[in-house]
């Protein structure tokens, strides 16, 4: 397990099991189930890695438009609303 400093009580804390696909030697598909403050690059750090890039394709079931360019955005329909909502436990 990798152990990340928590921002508010300074103390090491395990993270969540993510699921990791090796995909080359400079790239990887990584699935995280908690998003704590620059988690990946912290647990890669933590590695001896670097990341130099991150493409998010989904939060939780709802899948992200892939056909938006960086700093695009479009409104969400209310299915996609209610899948975030059902990942927040609400």
């Amino acid at each position: 397990s990798i152990l990340l400093k928590d921002r508010k009580t300074q103390r090491l804390v395990p993270c969540a099991p993510a699921d990791f696909e090796y995909l080359g030697p400079t790239s990887a598909r990584v699935w995280l189930t908690e998003g704590r403050y620059h988690q990946l690059r912290r647990m890669f750090s933590a590695l001896g890695n670097e990341v130099t890039g991150i493409h998010r394709e989904a939060i939780g079931r709802l899948e992200l438009d892939s056909d938006l360019q960086p700093g695009d955005w479009r409104e969400l329909v209310h299915e996609e609303v209610e899948l975030l909502l059902e990942n927040n436990g609400k």
